[in-house]
């Protein structure tokens, strides 16, 4: 059978019936009539490979019909306007099983999937799996007429039914498969899962990498979630879980993929809001690269305006540089002091972003507790002790901040030290007259 043919036809039905716009589940979680329906076959196409095998249920041809057929129509009762009332709360309690609804819709639904010719007996076998998926339905009378009138196969096709029904309707990766691992295909089916954190537009490209990488190894994903994804396969199987290695280099893979090798614009993010939003996709080997990018994310400062063809100090940058130079201890300062050091902060604003980042990369969420120790002793070896601890009490872009906290530690370091072949040179910008740093 071409399954996606199928899904295809069942979609424009139930779309001409509207169920687009009714609702199947309020409680637990919010589902339209047509989105629990199509969750439910997509899930029965993933399991009917599986029990068709001859180790499991040997299903024929018309069997996997009935399935198709049933699962897309078992909560067919549900679009009547009485049981519309009841589930929006406007009126009591009515059951979602209409007998007379069933037998009326079953020869439409299996001519609209392609399913032609089906014989009497077949269509009364898909009305039994509706009319009886659910088990309180099933009285003695019932059950009894079921027998004269469908096969001897049709309470266990009614309970596959059953059990995909509630497991695509219970809450969550967990409550699922609670669900499907306590019903009797529990030991014709395997499951494995995996379960994300959602951080934004990344966790796509990591359910990706996860689906192939299970994909690959032999798994079938059953049901999707927005924070995981449930997998099967036949309980003979011996599939392997993918290692969490392999589905780091497949979403490294995806990622060149689909934005290319360089995916810095999305690791270095805004120095006034989170300066590393993507964690999960930083890349050790690219912090050259990323410090860089973080160096160009904003230019030089302009705290200057014209005015009668003289540059004046802006009241923003004169904010900044008396800022400064109470955190550097001086309390008396002239015009010509806060010009001064507002030049030498707005040319200090690339530096303040490649800090904000390194700041960033060496927490101990990304690197460790381990790591950071080692961080630590290196940064303090190279801008001097209690420097980390400066560090870390810088926030968001904060000018003053940053330059006395951490840009005056990097430009007052000796050439010499690093062998850079500099001649030695006042700074115009490191001292004032009244200034003793």
């Amino acid at each position: 059978m071409e399954f996606e043919k199928i899904k295809e036809n069942a979609a424009i039905w139930m779309i001409n019936r509207n169920w687009k716009r009714l609702t199947a589940k309020r409680r637990e979680f919010e589902q339209s009539l047509f989105e629990h329906s199509m969750v439910e076959l997509d899930a029965i196409i993933q399991l009917l490979p599986i029990l068709r095998k001859p180790q499991h249920f040997n299903l024929l041809e018309d069997e996997e019909k009935v399935l198709l057929a049933s699962v897309i129509a078992h909560d067919i009762g549900k679009e009547r306007k009485e049981w519309q009332g009841y589930i929006l709360g406007k009126s009591g309690f009515i059951s979602d099983i209409d007998p007379k609804l069933t037998r009326e819709i079953v020869p439409l639904l299996s001519n609209s999937l392609g399913f032609i010719g089906l014989d009497e007996k077949i269509i009364k076998v898909i009305e039994n799996c509706i009319n009886l998926h659910m088990r309180h339905e099933r009285t003695d009378a019932k059950i009894v007429a079921a027998i004269l009138k469908g096969t001897d196969r049709w309470k266990t096709l009614a309970d596959i039914v059953d059990v995909v029904d509630n497991f695509c309707s219970a809450q969550g990766v967990f409550g699922g498969l609670t669900s499907i691992e306590r019903s009797f295909l529990a030991n014709h089916l395997k499951f494995a899962y995996h379960h994300v954190n959602i951080r934004g537009v990344s966790t796509i490209f990591l359910h990706r990498a996860a689906v192939e990488s299970f994909s690959a190894k032999g798994w079938s994903p059953l049901v999707f979630y927005g924070n995981a994804t449930i997998y099967v396969c036949s309980a003979i199987d011996n599939f392997e879980i993918p290692t969490t290695d392999e589905i780091k280099e497949k979403l490294s893979s995806i990622l060149n993929e689909a934005i290319g090798k360089d995916v810095t614009n999305l690791i270095v993010g805004s120095p006034i809001a989170n300066i590393l939003p993507k964690p999960d996709l930083f890349d050790h080997k690219e912090v050259r690269t990323y410090l860089e990018h973080a160096s160009k994310k904003i230019g030089k400062k302009n705290y200057w305006k014209k005015q009668d063809d003289r540059q004046i100090l802006k009241d923003e940058g004169k904010k900044v540089a008396q800022k400064y130079l109470k955190l550097k201890g001086v309390d008396v300062f002239s015009p010509e002091d806060t010009e001064l050091q507002a030049r030498r902060i707005a040319e200090a604003h690339p530096e303040m972003m490649v800090f904000k980042f390194f700041k960033a990369m060496m927490s101990k969420d990304l690197i460790g507790k381990e790591g950071q120790k080692i961080a630590i002793k290196e940064y303090e070896e190279i801008l001097g002790e209690d420097s980390w601890k400066k560090l870390q009490s810088t926030s968001t872009l904060m000018p003053a901040q940053d330059m006395a906290k951490t840009v005056d530690l990097f430009w007052f370091l000796p050439g010499k030290r690093f062998d850079l072949k500099v001649k030695a040179k006042v700074d115009p910008f490191v001292k004032t007259k009244n200034c003793n740093f």
